[in-house]
């Protein structure tokens, strides 16, 4: 396991996958064997943050990803990662997230890029979102660019939501960890899309050793059969 102190615990919620290539990764202890996680706790050398950070694509190269905005393309001139704000995002946080910092997505039309260095098979990430967010969304594809699978956070079937109000308006905030594992094809890079008021963290990936695949295939089932029945009112 590759960590580099940039670890944490995680909390689980179920995601649709839209393909048989792959299967849903919904909590944190499924990544076993080779893997890495970057937690945004620090620089990419192991500096300890201070404050936010202005992240440029080669910021975390040394633990074999490269992280832009895909849409719109340019260099951040905001922070991109940084700190936790309001106090319903913060209590979530702390369900979910390295205790300080994460990466964060302002305006919901940002599409961010994680290209690998080595291929991998299982990639994830933590999220925290407002609970009437829009469409979150994690792509993976292999490297001619084909899409091997998405994988959808789903506010009707999260793991759990922090109720509140900040500043007089209500800022209900759903949380959890979603990804996805490919057994058979390897990921190249994945796309990872926002909505207004939502912030990731704890960034996993690398290569699950096959024992994992009966369970995920199983858990890839499970959702399938559940996005199903919500899709058609109960009707198989």
């Amino acid at each position: 396991m590759n960590v580099k102190n940039l670890s944490l615990v995680g909390a689980a919620l179920v995601t649709i996958s839209t393909s048989a290539m792959g299967s849903i990764i919904d909590d944190k202890s499924q990544f076993v064997g080779d893997f890495t996680v970057i937690d945004f706790e620090t620089r990419g050398d192991g500096t300890p943050l201070t404050g936010p950070l202005s992240v440029y694509p080669e910021e975390y190269a040394d633990l074999g990803v490269s992280i832009a905005l895909a849409e719109p393309p340019h260099e951040f001139a905001r922070p991109f990662v940084t700190s936790v704000i309001s106090s319903n995002f913060i209590a979530a946080h702390e369900l979910v997230g390295s205790p300080l910092y994460v990466m964060l997505e302002i305006d919901g039309t940002d599409l961010l890029r994680f290209d690998f260095e080595t291929p991998m098979n299982a990639v994830g990430v933590a999220v925290l979102s407002r609970a009437d967010h829009g469409l979150i969304e994690l792509e993976a594809y292999d490297a001619t660019g084909l899409l091997i699978d998405e994988v959808f956070f789903l506010g009707d079937v999260i793991d759990g939501t922090i109720l509140g109000s900040d500043y007089g308006h209500v800022h209900d905030v759903d949380y959890g960890f979603f990804g996805v594992f490919t057994p058979e094809t390897e990921i190249a890079y994945a796309l990872l899309r926002g909505a207004p008021h939502t912030a990731f963290d704890d960034l996993h990936f690398g290569v699950i050793p096959e024992p994992a695949t009966g369970l995920l295939v199983i858990l890839g089932i499970f959702a399938g059969v559940r996005a199903n029945l919500l899709l058609t009112g109960g009707q198989l």
